[in-house]
């Protein structure tokens, strides 16, 4: 234990020493706490703010805290930390610091009478440092004062180099800078002196190559132009200004580091596969992807590539997928596609958009379109196949290179796009070129496109690591204009993993090292949030709260909705501009109407400085203003219900939540089913803020949708669907709509089907027939015809089946408004069709039913419905199944399979394994046949609520394994086929159920099969059991 007042050093790691000996302060928490005391020295500290700081706000007893003190004082005196409630304090009397001898050396060099006394005292405060200040603690107070006090050190350095720039010493001005600047690339304060420094020394062209090197790390990281003191250095060097004094020229310069360090083979790798892309002339088109950590040059060296197919005469075109909730689906294959069309004269454009490509105008909309004209239920695929014939045209002219970045970003839609392109474009001359942050398995969307890179054939990816020891040497000698030795690029290395703005930014000799995460969405990091600081400090107090503004609206903004949002007159708001890219801030665009920031750090920090209820107001603002100025256009309907609904409290909430809606539905219309579903969800917590008189139609709406997107994506008893459905209904009242009414009703007996709840099913179709009653809803009366001539043909009640269904047939072809097929999910005139030709086939009058399928078919090829398509081949395998037609039911069940994975129909999907798995079974593929039955039985039960055809499909594999001669596990199969069929009351397989078990006793037991015979003849069309 000391006995004397100890030192404590924090220009560095954290040390106690008493009279020249080191003190062992003990584990990390001693540290922490000693740190934060001395951070507040003089002041209490109270034992809630010392757990709050110290360990996070975690749950820890108070007596933790008193335990680390009590180690504290027995190992540093017990007089330095004192009790006074309700906490600590470290007494200031009873220690001393580096820090507060620093401090008192600059003070003392400020009021110096002379420069040499000043250069002393600067060159004694420096040589207190050992390395970053608290360097070994990571408490955020205490990081902020380890913060101040490296601007402090960067200040002497500034003010050091002053005076000898002063005094003549240019070249040792220019060789310790450079190391400073080496270390610290971001800070600019150290540029002015080093440029004018190398520029006196007869350096002129370093003095350029630094200003260079500066210019490409803030352009490259940050988005940022040099400060205009930098710029004007520049300038002032480059007309060899005579008030600079340059010493004769130097015959020799530092080295000026490359564009490209250690990116030899990876530029010249890619560039092959591009060239071979889009010189060749048939075939599919070249695809590579440059994935990488943030900061790690991906953009950079697309842009290179991008500039040389420029050159050789290649349309480039560019679009980024943006993180942002507001941006709709295939928004980045919209910049795409127009950055295209806008390389096209107008005749060009109008043959590539005809045809095949006719659809693609959905996402480069022409003069006179009408996009939600053309878009009505286009399937997911036509519109991909539209997109390529048009990309097909255009390169059968002149070779074409998509660039698409930020991929990491993208929603499905634009994935599936992409996929649909590479794997069946095959004219040749085109290229596809993507950027990726560094992949995590872990996110949905990475492994969407990882896996779909795996799926294109050829695809070239290239991942860009961080650089080899002798790379980072060769990019730091090229920093300093110095050579760098083996074992400080070693040092850089490991501390930097080789990423090129990290060896610039984070290299520091004596250990300093700056903490940041590389990603888009984590905070501002504290080394460039210290630079964008700066730059916002000269600028007026009202620009700040201008651009805050412009940050909300987002990376890139119309003026003219700033202008709404920010109040603030046009001659203002332009001046305000101007100063925002006088500093750096802001870049201009093509548009002369839109700015954007220069990096997405500094919209992150301008909208980390607002608080949350400007945030929300400034939102609400901009809401309105696009709803005024773009409110009817479909493009803007996802940000404006973005911006709705980030408003809350202060916005509408009604209008967030019918923009919501919107954008759902325009949404839904490409396929963007995962998108639309977010939207919804977003919205539904904002219905508690809605007046009541509009809050039940509102979540009616919601939920509907809401229902609609879980039965599309999952099936009509996929999760949450039944759920959704009920509240409807419980909502449901006078005045609701019909057709919310409607898919409330619907919804219900479809799920209570699905399940194999027959019994639920019938009592939906009861209600949902006596509210047509009551109504006079003929699509009411419609479903109720439908929904109880399936359910009686689930059961056995063939009779009662085939008069519903021919009723429902005629009702279907006597309406005379359009069915929607978003309520309805598939065209019920197929529906109802479809199992009337089942029914005809069970009851012999199998002509009859051939024909009706064929007309159930064609009914389900003119709606153009995916949905609807993939529904009607699946009840049509069935059918076949039953008619024990195996090519037919192949044939049906694959069709009906390829449109349902085209499209995301997950529940589908499972149904179609059932007739294309058995089908293949019996024709010569007994055990794939056999795997596909099997992944459809785990798939449904899987289903918390049951499912129906269970006994049909272990019948079908019974029948498959009987095939194989697996006699005994055929057998128990049927056993657990008519357990099953008695468990759920569903019968329209036991006829053929018990033939199977009577063939398959008859070789031991015929008596036993004979009996089986005798219930299959008893099995046949009967009344459903009471």
């Amino acid at each position: 234990m000391t006995t004397e007042s100890p030192r404590i050093d924090v220009l560095g790691p954290l040390e106690v020493r008493d009279e020249h000996r080191l003190v062992d302060v003990g584990p990390r928490r001693n540290r922490e706490v000693l740190a934060t005391l001395l951070v507040h020295v003089g002041d209490v500290v109270s034992v809630e703010t010392l757990i709050d700081e110290v360990w996070g706000g975690a749950d820890v007893a108070p007596g933790s805290v008193h335990v680390v003190v009590s180690r504290l004082r027995s190992r540093l005196g017990a007089n330095l930390i004192e009790t006074r409630a309700p906490g600590y304090r470290l007494s200031p009397d009873q220690h001393r610091t580096d820090a507060q001898e620093f401090e008192a050396h600059l003070a003392a060099a400020r009021d110096a009478a002379d420069a040499a006394t000043a250069r002393d005292r600067i060159q004694q405060a420096l040589s207190l440092w050992r390395g970053d200040a608290y360097a070994d603690v990571q408490v955020p107070t205490v990081r902020s004062d380890a913060e101040r006090l490296h601007r402090l050190r960067l200040a002497a350095h500034q003010r050091l180099a002053e005076i000898d720039l002063s005094t003549g010493h240019h070249d040792e001005v220019a060789r310790r800078l450079a190391v400073l600047v080496e270390a610290y690339p971001l800070e600019e304060g150290l540029l002015v002196p080093l440029m004018l420094a190398q520029y006196r020394c007869g350096q002129q062209a370093e003095a350029l190559a630094t200003y260079e090197r500066a210019r490409r790390v803030l352009d490259e990281e940050l988005g940022l132009e040099p400060t205009p003191a930098v710029r004007e250095m520049q300038g002032r060097i480059l007309r060899h200004d005579p008030s600079l004094a340059p010493a004769p020229p130097s015959p020799t310069s530092g080295p000026v580091a490359g564009g490209f360090i250690g990116r030899a083979d990876e530029l010249k790798r890619l560039d092959d596969a591009l060239r071979h892309g889009w010189t060749t002339t048939a075939g599919a088109p070249a695809v590579a992807a440059v994935f990488g950590e943030a900061g790690i040059g991906k953009t950079r060296l697309v842009e290179e590539l991008a500039d040389r197919a420029r050159a050789e005469g290649v349309v480039v075109a560019v679009g980024r997928c943006l993180e942002s909730e507001g941006t709709p689906p295939l928004w980045a294959w919209e910049q795409l596609l127009a950055g295209v069309a806008a390389r096209l004269d107008p005749a060009a454009r109008d043959e590539a958009l005809s045809g095949r490509g006719h659809l693609a105008r959905l996402l480069v909309p022409t003069e006179g379109d009408d996009p939600s004209a053309l878009a009505g239920d286009v399937p997911a695929t036509r519109l991909h196949d539209a997109v390529t014939a048009f990309l097909e045209t255009v390169a059968a002219d002149r070779p074409v290179l998509l660039v698409l970045e930020d991929v990491h970003w993208a929603d499905p839609g634009t994935v599936d796009l992409l996929e649909y392109l590479a794997t069946t474009a095959r004219t040749g001359r085109l290229a596809v070129l993507l950027t990726v942050r560094r992949p995590d398995l872990a996110d949905a969307a990475t492994r969407q496109l990882t896996a779909a890179l795996t799926r294109v054939g050829g695809a070239v990816t290239t991942t860009l690591a961080g650089m080899a020891v002798e790379e980072v040497r060769e990019l730091a000698t090229g920093s300093l204009g110095a050579e760098v030795s083996l074992a400080t690029a070693r040092t850089l290395r490991d501390r930097t993993d080789g990423n090129p703005f990290y060896v610039s930014e984070l290299a520091r000799l004596y250990g300093d090292e700056r903490r940041r995460t590389g990603r888009g969405d984590a905070p501002v990091p504290t080394g460039v949030q210290a630079v964008i600081e700066r730059r916002l400090r000269h600028l007026p107090p009202g620009d700040v709260d201008v651009l805050q503004a412009a940050a909300v609206v987002g990376r890139t903004f119309d003026l003219l909705v700033l202008e709404d949002v920010s109040a603030v007159g046009r001659l203002a708001l332009l001046e305000t501009i101007d100063r925002g890219v006088s500093a750096g801030v802001l870049t201009g665009t093509d548009s002369a109407v839109e700015f954007r920031f220069g990096h997405a750090l500094v919209q992150e920090a301008l909208i980390a400085s607002a608080s949350l209820a400007r945030r929300a107001a400034v939102h609400a603002a901009v809401a309105q203003s696009l709803e005024a100025r773009h409110g009817e256009q479909p493009h803007a309907v996802a940000a404006i219900a973005h911006h709705y609904v980030a408003a809350y409290p202060h916005g509408d909430p009604v209008k967030a939540v019918e923009y919501s809606l919107r954008a759902a539905s325009l949404a839904q219309q490409r396929l963007a089913l995962e998108d639309a579903e977010r939207l919804v969800r977003r919205a539904l917590p904002l219905v508690q803020a809605v007046p009541p008189e509009q809050a039940v139609g509102l979540e009616i709406a919601l939920r509907v949708r809401l229902g609609t997107l879980l039965t599309l994506r999952h099936g009509y008893n996929g999760p949450g669907v039944a759920e959704e459905r009920r509240r409807v209904l419980a909502l449901s009242g006078p005045g609701v709509a019909s057709g919310d009414l409607f898919s409330a009703h619907w919804g219900t007996w479809g799920n209570a089907l699905v399940s194999g709840r027959f019994a639920s099913a019938r009592s939906a179709v009861d209600v949902m027939l006596e509210t047509a009653d009551a109504t006079g809803d003929p699509m009411l009366a419609l479903a109720g015809h439908v929904a109880r001539g399936q359910t009686a043909w689930h059961v056995g009640d063939l009779h009662r089946a085939r008069r519903d269904l021919e009723r429902a047939v005629g009702l279907a072809d006597d309406a005379t408004a359009a069915f929607d097929l978003d309520l309805w999910l598939q065209h019920p005139g197929m529906q109802a069709r479809v199992w009337l030709a089942m029914v005809l086939a069970q009851q012999g009058d199998v002509v009859a039913s051939d024909r009706v399928a064929q007309d159930a078919l064609r009914l389900a090829a003119g709606a153009d419905h995916p949905f609807t398509t993939s529904y009607a081949h699946i009840v049509v395998g069935l059918r076949e199944v039953l008619l024990d037609r195996p090519d037919g039911a192949a044939r049906h069940g694959g069709r009906a399979m390829d449109v349902a994975a085209e499209n995301g129909f997950q529940q589908l999907q499972a149904f179609a394994l059932v007739p294309l798995g058995w089908g293949r079974g019996r024709t010569g593929e007994p055990e794939a046949g056999l795997a596909q039955l099997a992944a459809a039985i785990e798939a449904f039960g899987a289903l918390p609520d049951g499912h129906m055809f269970g006994h049909l499909m272990l019948r079908l594999s019974a029948d498959l394994h009987a095939v194989l001669g697996h006699h005994d596990e055929a057998l128990r199969l049927t056993a657990q086929a008519l357990e099953e069929s008695r468990r759920t009351g569903e019968r329209f397989d036991l006829v053929r159920l018990h033939a199977l078990r009577a063939g398959l006793l008859q070789p031991q037991d015929p008596t036993a099969a004979a009996a089986e015979r005798a219930l299959a003849d008893h099995a046949g069309p009967a009344d459903p059991p009471a």
